[in-house]
């Protein structure tokens, strides 16, 4: 027996999976802008309307309910000019962002005397509460 028939060549590789066209600069910056209006909405109006299982994107909901809502024309824009892992991806660092300048205004320190005080005032509201009603 020869050596190829023992030791037959690797069949080729299966093609690679084919990806989505890359975005040309001007496609790019126009994303990055609606992002831009979408974030600063956000941070505008004190909420955190995010694309995914927040009320501003509930299932069901229509495109125009949707640009109805605070925030909702800019989500709009955003998701038409964004492909879907960018969107994912800016989210995901916002979010990343946003917890990072929680913990720098939030030392761990006070952070722990805030739960406390909260425990305390639970504590405080449930014995008001026993004390209000009437005995048995």
């Amino acid at each position: 027996m020869t050596d190829q028939a023992q030791n037959p060549p690797p069949a080729a590789a299966a093609p690679a999976a084919a990806h989505p066209p890359a975005m040309r600069r001007e496609a790019r910056l126009a994303c990055w802008a609606a992002r831009d209006a979408f974030f600063a909405c956000g941070t505008a109006n004190q909420t955190h309307v995010y694309r995914v299982g927040t009320t501003i994107d509930a299932p069901g909901m229509t495109e125009k309910d949707i640009a109805a809502v605070p925030c909702g024309p800019e989500l709009v824009e955003f998701r038409k000019l964004c492909p879907a892992v960018w969107i994912d991806h800016f989210e995901s660092r916002r979010k990343a962002a946003e917890y990072q300048k929680y913990l720098e205004e939030h030392p761990p320190q006070s952070r722990i005397e805030e739960q406390l005080e909260r425990m305390e005032q639970q504590k405080r509201a449930r014995q008001q509460q026993q004390q209000q009603q009437p005995s048995q």
